[in-house]
């Protein structure tokens, strides 16, 4: 790359038609080499007037790496806000990247999750794994009431709550969720238009979670619950009604177990 920056410059020395073009292509080849110090020198040789769109962008995005890279995040926050209508597809990686590092820089931890969890779409599957990662880092660096906070904002569906909520696990906390609530009252007999009486409403079982503490020191007395449990499910008549389906989840022999076992019984459905 070292070779191909100098090729560039050179060219761009001879081609003054493709001047700025050709700088442009030097300061990506220095930045492939990780040469800031080169990257801004040859920036600095641009005249920007000359520059169409997508190649401002371009050195937009090369200045704002220049910038965090000699530790001036502020600045190149500035620079990288901008609309996500206004980056250029191809860009979108990168500038998504370089906008989270800025943030997280300047201590906006939240934000910066938040443009990680936009960047997963723009990866490939190797590439996730390392967003993630550093994904779950920030999170972590996150004060607890703040992501508390944050998750009681989003709505149910949004794809930020998953990775709130896993944050909050790995530090055995259980996300706040909205109590169940009984769609269809039951219990109350009523007169039907011919007479007869009937329910008022009924409401079939659904997933049925099993919480025992099937490891430690309680294990036995959890297997003996199980098994006792799933004697009387099988022993039961079967009616017009399928049977709820039953999923065991371990509790432990810990709060953090407990509250992991809660967890996954809630994800479960």
């Amino acid at each position: 790359m070292v070779a191909a920056a100098n090729e560039y410059q050179r060219l761009a020395g001879r081609e003054h038609q493709q001047r700025e073009h050709y700088l442009l292509l030097a300061a990506e080849a220095w930045r492939d080499e990780a040469r800031f110090d080169d990257v801004r020198r040859v920036l600095a040789l641009i005249k920007r007037k000359k520059l169409n769109p997508a190649q401002n962008f371009a050195y937009d995005l090369l200045a704002a790496e220049a910038l965090i890279q000699r530790g001036q995040t502020a600045a190149a926050e500035v620079l990288l806000t901008v609309p996500m209508a206004q980056v250029p597809t191809a860009q979108r990686g990168r500038f998504l990247e370089l906008q989270a590092r800025a943030l997280a820089a300047n201590g906006k931890l939240l934000e910066a999750a938040s443009t990680r969890m936009a960047l997963v779409d723009e990866l490939t599957l190797v590439e996730q794994a390392d967003n993630e990662q550093q994904l779950r880092e920030l999170l972590s660096r996150v004060p607890l009431a703040d992501r508390r906070q944050a998750l009681r904002k989003l709505a149910a569906a949004d794809r930020e709550r998953p990775w709130l909520e896993q944050s909050l696990r790995a530090q055995a906390e259980w996300p706040a969720r909205a109590p169940l609530r009984a769609q269809t009252a039951v219990g109350t007999w009523q007169a039907g238009a011919d007479g007869s009486l009937h329910a008022e409403g009924y409401l079939a079982s659904g997933p049925i979670a099993l919480l025992l503490p099937l490891s430690g020191e309680f294990a036995a007395a959890g297997g003996a619950v199980r098994d006792g449990f799933f004697a009387a499910y099988f022993a039961d008549q079967p009616t017009a009604e399928p049977r709820p389906s039953v999923q065991v989840f371990d509790t432990g022999n810990d709060r953090e177990s407990a509250l992991r076992a809660v967890a996954m019984a809630l994800d479960a459905g």
